[in-house]
Formats: C-alpha cells, structure tokens, sequence
C-alpha cells in the first residue's frame, strides 16, 4: 500500500489530508535466452526497464552484465507487480532469480530473516551481496587490463600495471565498491584526482584520473558500497578518459577481474532450516511458472 497528498481549500485555509492507495499485486514470471545483451533479451518482455534494472542489481556482485553475458545464455526470474485500476504502476520485489551460463547457475531467493533486513541468498543461505562490487563504473569496454610487464601508451616503456583500467565518458559517475573511509582524496602524481579507500579486512580500492570528486569525499569520511565518490576524467598521465581501478589486500595488489570478494552475512544458523523451506518453496513456484508439468500438459491431450 503507498499513499497520496491531496491538498483542499476550507474557508480559506490550506488543507493536506493523506490517503492511502491500495495495489493488487501479482506475482509473475518470465524466461528468456540471451541474444547479444540481457537488454535486448528482456525489454520486450518488461512493461518498463525498471524491472532490467531489478534483475541486474540482485546479480550485480556476481555477474557483469556489461562484458559476461554469452550468446545461449538463460535466465528466469519471478517478480511482484503492482496494478491499479486493471493498469501496470510498478514492479516490486524480484523473488527468486536465476541465470545460467557456461561458467555455471546463479540463484537468488529474497527472504526476510526476523532479525534484520531483507535480501537475496542463494539456496545455502549465503548472501549474493558481496564486500565489493564487480566494477565500480558502468563502462564502454576495458582499454587495460592488470598486467606485471605492460608497454605504458604514454612513457613506451614496459612497467607493471596493477590495476584495470575502464573507458568511459568523461563525467560518468564512480562509487564506491564497497564499504570504507577515505584515506586520500587529492592529486597522485600520474594517477591525477584519485580517491583512496580503506576497507575492512586489510583492503584497499584506489581510483585514479578523476575529472572531480563528489560532494564530502575528503580524507576520513565513512563511504557506503555504491556511494558517490567521483566522475571519470583524464588527469595525470592519460591518454584518454578512463578510471584507474586498483584493488590491494594486505598490502599486495591482487587482479579486481580475478578476485572473489567474500560475501557479506549469511543467514544466521537457527533460521537455516526456516530459510531453506521457504527458498524451496520459491524455486518451486519458479519451476512451475516457467516449466508448466509435462505430465498435466500430456493429460489434458489424452
């Protein structure tokens, strides 16, 4: 149920009442096959993009849907949607997803444990929410990758690159990838404006030739994961706009494309078993939206 303002005029005073509007919600489904983009695949199924934007954000820590979708690949997700008056308004909470592709099958069921916040966990009851996102951007392609001998565009010598480097337009907005203080925020040599993060458990992002930072990112401010933190640029030592992704974890630089970010909070012991009823109840439902029984079928041509 959400509300609405109505404002009335009463012997020449102002009034605001708030009304509740009431929704029917229905609970549907959809499957699809990956051609050259979830995009493609999806819009024509959607009453709106929103419910594209949904699917990806529960996936966002574990698949990048800007550069890992395969032709072949497969999806299915069963969702709320809101309508009034016969009519589509919303989508709601994305239930249960699920997309699969050489590499393996990703599940996601959204429950609610009596303890804190509702989120995705996949059917072991670990969280799909990760410590880091997969990139920190959205990106047109990847100009370098992290590298131990890398012939530098600028300097034509060969010389470590231990980091990742995302093409984007200029001005397109970076956040934060996960959870951290700012630890500096300012000109770095041939990285230009660069923004460094502290994380918990010894790690640190680094993001460099920023045009400008956002708003409050000084050394010692507390950022969340998916905070704005800055906008691509080309300072420094840059042959183009691009940001300079660099992950360490205790002091050494690990590859971002390669590392496995470990989960946030699974689903506490004692709700295990409440939790694993409720996923196979769910993954159920997914089955029998998107797969309806061979044998019902069968039956009714007999």
């Amino acid at each position: 149920m959400s509300e609405k303002c109505r404002v009335t005029k009463e012997n020449g005073q102002m009034k605001t009442v708030v009304e509740p509007v009431e929704f029917n919600c229905i609970v549907k489904s959809l499957q699809g096959e990956i051609g050259s983009s979830l995009w493609l695949s999806m819009i024509g199924l959607c009453e709106s993009p929103e419910l594209i934007m949904k699917l990806t954000e529960v996936f966002e820590w574990e698949i990048d849907f800007l550069t890992e979708p395969r032709k072949g690949d497969r999806f299915r997700v069963m969702f709320e949607e809101y309508h009034k008056d016969g009519g589509f308004v919303r989508y709601g909470n994305i239930l249960v997803a699920e997309y699969s592709s050489d590499n393996g099958t990703h599940q996601a069921v959204l429950y609610h444990p009596p303890y804190g916040r509702k989120g995705h966990f996949d059917p072991s009851g670990k969280s799909v929410r990760k410590t880091f996102l997969k990139s920190p951007l959205s990106y047109r392609r990847i100009s370098s990758r992290f590298s131990y001998s890398r012939l530098h565009p600028i300097f034509k010598r060969y010389r470590p690159h231990l980091g990742v480097d995302y093409a984007a337009p200029r001005g397109t907005p970076v956040v934060a990838s996960g959870d951290g203080v700012i630890s500096y925020a300012g000109w770095k040599k041939g990285f230009g404006k660069l923004v460094e993060i502290r994380h918990p458990n010894g790690f640190v992002t680094s993001y460099g030739h920023l045009s400008r930072f956002a708003r409050g990112i000084t050394r010692g401010a507390a950022v969340k994961q998916k905070d704005l933190i800055g906008y691509v640029g080309s300072t420094g030592c840059s042959t183009g706009p691009h940001l300079d992704y660099r992950v360490r974890a205790d002091g050494r630089f690990v590859n971002p494309l390669r590392m496995v970010a470990p989960p946030t909070d699974p689903v506490r012991k004692e709700y295990l078993e409440d939790f694993r009823k409720h996923c196979d109840n769910l993954l159920y439902a997914l089955d029998l939206l998107t797969h309806p029984p061979v044998l019902a079928y069968s039956a009714l041509n007999e």
